[in-house]
């Protein structure tokens, strides 16, 4: 009962006919109390209603982040079936908590086993459950960081965000209270903490295995790896690894509140709300667990000209990533503009095209600054993106304030790059437009194979113009298209020589360690170029550590500088999200990656 209604009630009966005989007066004045005693109801609860067709660029594979990986559209589709402790609000970009009642602030631990350490206590909601109705538990959370550090297990990727974790301790008389220690201060640690995944262990690993290893053992480098031979470690992880924790509806189980219904590889996937979902019963207290669609539905659509007919036949609501040039075309249209709302945001994403310093042909630094000469800026930006994007030189946001906005930003400059080439001992020998240079007693030709996606239009244009303004330097480009998930899985692995990829920094503090520390080298991380720099680690290392903003700035500065020395990849800059949404629908955009949060789009009443 809302409180005015109670107001209303106490007016009624003062003003009711006070000559009632003494029993009836002591009736109503117990049952005032009684109405007074009830609890205020709330907003309505949420009724889930219509479907959201989403418009992805690839491929769905894996919805197994820890096998797939933590980014791309798998990464980004299966956030609507795993959740994690807590998340970016998509408005204003600050974390707030999600499984969790709270985000604790770091403590120093004064004694025992983990003294000297930082510790950050956490506690589940009590209302978190699984499907299955058990609740959601310290032990969970800490079974997820053992996914991380198995050493069987392909979550390199994840653990770089986990270097300095010292353990976990769940609450033996309330399991959904947890403490995570960790060796010292990481200006991501409880972003980091906050946003992976959490797993249901009785779920994923019902034998038992990983709950008989301490998750110190794993931690630990030298007794790790000594689990490699364990028969039962060995087990677990090939089961865990199966596809069908990947694809399969049947043995894919989070606590959010979508379910996988159907995944049809290169067609899409659908997802179903849950019937019954533990987030409806707080979600009007945390706007961060609403869910009004019934229904998300991801159509993989690949041309932009059918990305357009079916916006016409409003057969999507939701489509990101079009050409800049094309972005216009359709918001000029009175057709379109009336049916769908045409937005941008600056992001924190870069379009670069990573070099394989491994590669005895762009081994020396001065080739790959010459290359960085080779690419026509003005053409990216001015057509590609319409002027929707931003010279940068580096992976840093230039809208960041510790951005290198004293750094030059190269220029196409064919002259200076082939002096730059010659003085590398790269020159056009027989005259056929080509450079070329001996090494180990053969003559080579600077000759790149470009991997590219061309299932995007951007991309497309892009690699086409590497390809004729490399060619004025003397440098061959060979453009080899491939599906995106094989663009990533193949330079993982290093077997290539370069390939156009974008990247996303966290909306917060930039964080460059795992791209170019050469701690973390591909596969084992994601530092695809082979970069290595002792300078440049220690920054990174410091970046890392210091709490100050202040004292980080002229640290971020420094490594970009070295990594405009180093050129490990072009970048070629940095653009605005470009986003058409349907307008039938109350919805939230976002500068966070992918840009929007399905879940929250509500259709308009007068669209129900």
């Amino acid at each position: 009962m809302r409180k005015e209604d109670q107001i209303d009630i106490l007016i009624t009966l003062k003003s009711m006919n006070m000559n009632l005989n003494k029993h009836l007066k002591t009736y109503f004045l117990f049952f005032l109390l009684f109405l007074l005693t009830l609890p205020a109801c709330g907003p309505d609860p949420i009724v889930p209603k219509g479907t959201v067709f989403i418009r992805y660029e690839g491929a769905v594979t894996n919805l197994n982040p820890y096998v797939a990986g933590p980014g791309g559209y798998s990464r980004y589709a299966s956030q609507q079936i795993f959740q994690t402790l807590g998340m970016l609000d998509p408005e204003t970009l600050e974390l707030a908590p999600l499984l969790v009642t709270n985000l604790p602030k770091s403590r120093k631990v004064e004694d025992g086993p983990f003294a000297g350490k930082l510790a950050f206590d956490f506690e589940m909601r009590p209302e978190a459950t699984w499907d299955d109705g058990s609740p959601i538990t310290g032990k969970d959370y800490e079974f997820t960081l053992k996914l991380i550090y198995h050493p069987l297990l392909p979550a390199g990727i994840w653990k770089g965000y986990f270097e300095d974790l010292a353990g976990v301790e769940v609450d033996e008389a309330n399991p959904k209270k947890f403490t995570i220690y960790t060796n010292k201060y990481y200006i991501l640690g409880l972003e980091s903490m906050c946003q992976v995944p959490v797993y249901p262990q009785y779920h994923y690993d019902p034998k038992g295995a990983l709950s008989k290893i301490a998750l110190a053992d794993l931690i630990n480098a030298e007794s790790s790896k000594s689990l490699e031979e364990d028969p039962a470690q060995k087990e677990f992880a090939t089961e865990f690894q199966d596809p069908k924790y990947g694809v399969d509806p049947k043995f894919i189980n989070g606590s959010s509140a979508y379910r996988l219904e159907k995944l049809d590889g290169d067609r899409g996937l659908t997802l179903k709300r849950k019937a019954k979902w533990w987030g409806d019963k707080v979600a009007n207290k945390n706007p961060l667990l609403r869910a009004f669609p019934e229904t998300l539905e991801y159509r993989v659509v690949k041309a932009e000209d059918a990305v357009e007919s079916m916006l016409r036949a409003q057969e999507l609501d939701v489509a990101l990533n079009i050409n800049g040039q094309h972005f216009k075309e359709m918001q000029a249209d009175p057709d379109l503009s009336a049916l769908y709302d045409f937005k941008t945001r600056w992001t924190s994403t870069f379009s670069r095209c990573i070099f394989n310093m491994r590669s005895p042909k762009l081994e020396d630094k001065k080739v790959r600054q010459a290359l960085a000469k080779l690419a026509d800026y003005d053409y990216f930006i001015n057509t590609v993106s319409a002027g929707m994007a931003e010279r940068t030189v580096g992976p840093i946001s230039p809208a960041k304030e510790y951005y290198a906005k004293d750094i030059k930003t190269h220029e196409l400059d064919p002259g200076a790059a082939r002096t730059m080439l010659a003085e590398a001992g790269w020159e056009d020998s027989n005259g056929n437009g080509i450079v070329d240079k001996m090494i180990d007693g053969k003559k080579v030709e600077l000759e790149l194979d470009v991997l590219y996606s061309p299932n995007s239009n951007t991309t497309e244009m892009v690699a086409n113009s590497l390809a004729a303004t490399m060619q004025q330097g003397g440098v061959r480009i060979n453009l080899v298209p491939m599906d995106i998930r094989n663009i990533t899985k193949t330079t993982r692995e290093g077997n290539f020589e370069a390939a156009l990829l974008a990247a996303a920094m966290f909306p917060g503090n930039a964080e460059v360690f795992p791209l170019y520390h050469s701690s973390m080298l591909a596969p084992n991380g994601d530092n695809r170029s082979g970069l290595v720099n002792a300078e440049l680690d220690e920054l990174l290392d410091k970046i890392r550590d210091t709490e100050d903003p202040a004292a980080r700035t002229p640290l971020y500065v420094q490594a970009q500088e070295i990594l405009y020395d180093e050129t490990p990849e072009l970048y070629l800059y940095a653009p605005e999200q470009r986003y058409i949404v349907a307008k039938k629908f109350d919805y939230v955009i976002s500068s966070d990656r992918p840009g929007f949060n399905e879940q929250f789009f509500k259709l308009k009443e007068t669209q129900e």
